[in-house]
């Protein structure tokens, strides 16, 4: 298919948003944008690096030099000479801060490559390599992940501010050609931030099933005794010998044991002593354990390669 003259293929991969989940559009003053009917708009976002060509800037690339023809065709004035006319393209190896004071080059996925930023209100059509049929079309998100390479076909327009001279650079189309390894975003929220620091508040009274094992722990579900009986509340840390939940002792439930005073005792075995939490890594800022790297798709060798959590400061 021949491209439009205001249209543009790129070979890349995705190291940030995702093109078929959308968020606010907001004014620098924080408040969601609406269109002409008055409704909220939401647009995606998708950052596209694309690998960089030895001693060739972006502007001399096929896809460069049609963007830029189309930025001087729409700006005959000299604003696309101006360092503040929004390209809408980064370099990857910058070292200086930008607007948001993230630095370029600190970002998994850019240094060598030029970062495409496009964006649009408008729904992306995603298919997978080679399943180009309307009925086959990505209707899973989760089929996408950052750090998969694609081609995308993006529409370019002039932004028609005369306060932030720019261009508008709105993918169209979304080709997943192959998966590759899991970028984890750095404004993904870390679990172990949010919820690591406390525990959680659970009813007195509530009915629990002290069956079920917690996730990863081998114990069970730390929480006051049921109403039909059950352990007691979680210990104190610094407690018995186990050394298990932390939290403050408590009484068992009506029909229950006592409460531990030295923290929770799983039942059906004798006390197996303090667990040695996982160890984790730091990637781009936050603290991940080796089992959640392994799922998103890193290797032993590339883990090995991470700063590990010395319970100090950020490694950078």
């Amino acid at each position: 298919m021949a491209l439009e003259p205001n249209e543009i293929l790129v070979d890349c991969r995705l190291v940030g948003g995702h093109p078929m989940k959308k968020s606010p559009v907001k004014d620098r003053q924080g408040v969601q944008k609406v269109d002409k009917n008055n409704q909220p708009l939401f647009s995606t976002y998708t950052g596209l690096a694309v690998p960089k060509q030895a001693g060739v800037g972006w502007w001399d690339t096929e896809w460069g030099r049609k963007l830029c023809g189309l930025a001087y065709a729409a700006w005959p004035n000299g604003q696309p000479q101006r360092d503040s006319f929004a390209w809408k393209v980064t370099d990857g190896d910058d070292t200086r801060p930008n607007k948001n004071n993230t630095i370029p080059c600190q970002k998994e996925g850019y240094p060598g490559h030029w970062i495409i930023n496009a964006s649009t209100t408008w729904d992306v059509r995603c298919f997978h390599l080679g399943k180009y049929d309307p009925s086959q079309q990505i209707q899973n998100p989760d089929e996408i992940k950052p750090g998969d390479y694609c081609r995308v076909l993006i529409q370019i327009k002039s932004n028609e501010s005369n306060d932030s001279p720019g261009m508008y650079l709105n993918p169209i189309m979304f080709e997943l050609s192959r998966a590759g390894q899991r970028i984890i975003l750095s404004d993904a929220p870390d679990a172990g931030a949010v919820f690591g620091g406390s525990q959680p508040s659970l009813p007195q009274n509530g009915y629990y099933d002290n069956s079920v094992q917690h996730p990863g722990a081998g114990g069970h579900y730390p929480g006051p005794g049921g109403p039909q009986g059950g352990p007691g509340g979680p210990g104190g840390p610094g407690g018995g010998p186990g050394g298990h939940y932390p939290g403050s002792g408590g009484p068992g439930g009506p029909g229950g044991g006592p409460g531990g005073p030295g923290g929770y005792q799983p039942p059906n075995g004798p006390d197996r002593g303090f667990t040695q939490p996982p160890a984790k890594y730091w990637v781009n800022g936050q603290l991940y354990d080796k089992q959640q790297l392994l799922q998103w798709g890193y290797t032993e060798a590339q883990i090995a390669q991470l700063p590990p959590d010395t319970g100090k400061d950020v490694p950078f």
